[in-house]
C-alpha cells in the first residue's frame, strides 16, 4: 500500500512543506494563517500518491488556512484544492476538501476518521492490525 498514512494524513510532511512556504503566507485573521500553495508543493506532500500520473500537478493548486490556539500552536487546518486530472475523459477539474484538527500534544490519542458530516470511519481490521504493527516496532 505505497503511501499510506501519507501525505494530507501525515502531520510532519504538511509541515515540512509549510516551514518552506512562509514567504507566501498571510494572516487572514487573528490566530488564522492563509496559505497558497502550487501544484510541485501538493505533489511533495502526496509523495507516492503523486508519483501514479494522474494529476497534471502544474495545473493545481491548494490554499491552506492554519489556525493556531493561544499558545500559537497549530491547531485545525484545512485545505481546499483544486486538481487537475490526466485522464482524457475528466474534464472539469477535481475539488479535494479537508479538515484537520489536533486534539492533543503530548500524548497518544486514537487514530479516527470522520467524514463530512462528522459520522467516525471505522478502521478495518487488517487497518488496525497494520496500526499495531507499526506502533509495536522499534524507531
Amino acid at each position: 500500500m505505497p503511501g499510506a498514512g501519507r501525505g494530507i494524513q501525515n502531520p510532519d510532511e504538511i509541515l515540512a512543506v509549510l516551514a518552506r512556504a512562509g514567504d507566501f503566507a498571510k494572516m487572514a485573521k487573528p490566530g488564522v494563517v492563509a496559505l497558497t500553495l502550487t501544484g510541485e508543493d501538493i505533489e511533495k506532500i502526496m509523495k507516492e500518491q503523486a508519483n501514479k500520473g494522474a494529476f497534471d500537478w502544474k495545473n493545481s493548486s491548494a490554499s491552506l488556512d492554519l489556525a493556531t490556539d493561544a499558545e500559537t500552536r497549530l491547531q485545525k487546518f484545512t485545505c481546499d484544492a483544486t486538481l487537475k486530472s490526466t485522464d482524457p475523459n475528466v474534464k472539469a477539474p477535481v475539488r479535494y476538501t479537508a479538515e484537520v484538527s489536533l486534539v492533543g500534544y503530548n500524548g497518544a490519542r486514537d487514530l479516527k476518521f470522520l467524514d463530512e458530516k462528522k459520522r467516525e470511519i471505522p478502521l478495518t481490521t487488517e487497518m488496525k492490525t497494520k496500526i499495531e504493527s507499526v506502533l509495536k516496532e522499534k524507531p
